[in-house]
């Protein structure tokens, strides 16, 4: 009785630290691309960078425990390649924001003689989030809001001229930006915290997160092994998750790097994901 009582003590503290750890001293990282203008407006660059600047605002004050880090857009825009451009910095996911339309719609309101017409500016922004290790989308969606406008900007906006009048949809843009960042750090927070190997040999590893990521010494993570690529049915590449192949411990970091040593397995390339290490643990009963 005594034995399994201490016995399934010990586990539930071993437990408790790697939740502790997991929770709390590992920062995840995720890269957030510039937005995009994917109107036809010109005028509408400064809109795009302006809800770049909220959501960043947003993250960054919502997301506890996540380093954002801004990107430019890789030379190739495809979900493999926008994935895979995180990883150099140890990124847990990357975030490309667009914003796809603006639009006038109208309502009309009352009738007969006493009949008004409302016009409003709808704001569409496309989110899609991409996990660095499979090049899958952790989340994608539509975020859309409207601002009342005049009868001259809606009939601006109708003209879809690409030089056309655009509104000052800055109401707009603050609350997708607290939309946006809601989901954002919903989706992160349940993701493990990974990183990924910018050198190595026989005996040690070099990776590409370091103090600033939380990571210290004595700290362990395992190594997973070569990705086996499927395409979709669009088109779009992906990949498994590699199987564990060993384990380092830290025993030196910077800031943002850090070196281990090989506790068992290897490693075999560069580029390769490590993740925190599970505690695998049995609670024996107490009887």
């Amino acid at each position: 009785m005594i034995r399994k009582v201490f016995v399934w003590f010990i586990c539930l503290i071993a437990a408790a630290q790697t939740i502790m750890a997991s929770d709390g001293d590992f920062k995840k990282t995720v890269c957030v691309i510039d937005f995009e203008n994917n109107t036809f407006y010109e005028d509408a660059d400064v809109i795009a960078a302006t809800i770049d600047n909220y959501v960043m605002e947003e993250l960054e004050k919502n997301c506890p425990g996540v380093i954002f880090l801004k990107m430019k857009k890789p030379s190739e825009g495809d979900g493999h390649h926008i994935a895979f451009s995180g990883r150099p910095v140890g990124a847990n996911a990357v975030i490309r924001g667009t914003l796809t339309d603006i639009r006038g719609t109208k309502e009309a309101l009352g009738f007969w003689f006493f009949e008004s017409v409302v016009y409003y500016a709808e704001v569409h922004i496309l989110i899609g989030i991409y996990d660095t290790e499979t090049a899958t989308k952790l989340f994608m969606a539509s975020f859309e809001d409207e601002i009342e406008i005049d009868k001259h900007q809606f009939e601006s906006l109708q003209s879809k001229s690409s030089s056309g009048d655009l509104p000052d949809v800055t109401e707009s843009l603050r609350r997708l930006s607290e939309a946006i960042s809601e989901e954002v750090c919903a989706t992160i927070k349940d993701e493990p915290f990974k990183t990924y190997i910018s050198g190595f040999n026989v005996n040690t590893v070099t990776v590409v997160s370091g103090g600033n990521a939380g990571l210290a010494e004595g700290v362990r993570l395992v190594i997973c092994g070569a990705q086996e690529s499927i395409k979709g049915n669009a088109g779009d590449v992906f990949y498994i998750q590699g199987s564990e192949i060993g384990e380092i411990e830290i025993t030196s970091v910077s800031a943002e790097s850090s070196e281990g040593k090989i506790i068992s397995g290897y490693a075999d390339a560069i580029d390769t994901c490590v993740k925190e290490k599970k505690e695998d643990c049995w609670l024996l009963p107490l009887w």
